[in-house]
């Protein structure tokens, strides 16, 4: 039996460091998308330190409002949250709204979204020409959004769409970005 590997520039010290698609983290705790915000809240909360990194939440080409004011809800279960949230786009991406440069801000992993596969290519466009890019440790494509060109199925269901939206997003992106595809679990098979 053999002892699993310190990833490439781990030390001993460091045993809870991963290597995750080329993004080598300290730790495999992040901040989910949406929950932490842009990172200011991190930073505010003096926290920042305790994480690896955070994924904001899903930004689009330009800034939509939700429909509905979005309110959690408590259930007996836990507590839902509404699917219908506000985006910020990339049109509106500024370093003074952003604190993603401040020291004590952790790895920031981008998660963008779109209603059609150009829309993401236009996302991934926006986050390669902005100055705040360098900060940017990767991104998360957020498949499990309506396709509007497609019935409004959801891009992670229809293997073909989800495959060409990566692939949009990949050409606008460095090549030594890593790329994660956030799948919805509203499947019955999440493997396939």
């Amino acid at each position: 039996m053999s002892l699993p590997t310190l990833p490439r520039g781990a030390t001993p010290r460091d045993p809870l460091a991963v290597d995750v698609g080329g993004l080598r983290l300290d730790s495999p705790v992040l901040g989910a998308s949406g929950c932490v915000g842009f990172g200011r809240e991190l930073a505010r909360l003096g926290v920042a330190g305790d994480l690896a990194g955070f994924v904001t939440p899903s930004m689009t080409a330009t800034t939509r409002p939700a429909a509905r004011r979005g309110v959690l809800r408590e259930s007996a279960s836990g507590l839902l949250a509404p699917t219908d949230r506000p985006s910020l786009g990339v049109d509106r991406l500024r370093p003074a709204a952003l604190p993603w440069d401040a020291e004590q801000v952790p790895q920031v992993i981008v998660s963008i979204a779109g209603t059609t596969i150009g829309e993401y290519a236009e996302v991934a466009q926006g986050l390669r020409r902005n100055t705040l890019m360098r900060k940017v440790a990767a991104v998360e494509i957020n498949l499990a959004c309506p396709d509007a060109k497609n019935s409004d199925k959801l891009f992670s269901h229809d293997e073909f769409q989800a495959t060409k939206a990566v692939a949009r997003v990949r050409e606008e992106l460095p090549r030594s970005m890593p790329l994660f595809a956030k799948l919805s679990a509203d499947v019955t098979d999440i493997t396939e």
